[in-house]
């Protein structure tokens, strides 16, 4: 379950930039997938 908490603590602030990264948004997925 530590892995799961450790991919929570990384998408929060991810969750609170995410305006920031819209002009990125067509990375998200790839992103996602390297996690």
């Amino acid at each position: 379950m530590d892995m799961d908490q450790g991919k929570l603590a990384l998408l929060m602030p991810l969750l609170l930039l995410t305006p920031l990264l819209m002009p990125l948004s067509p990375l998200l997925p790839l992103l996602l997938r390297a996690l």
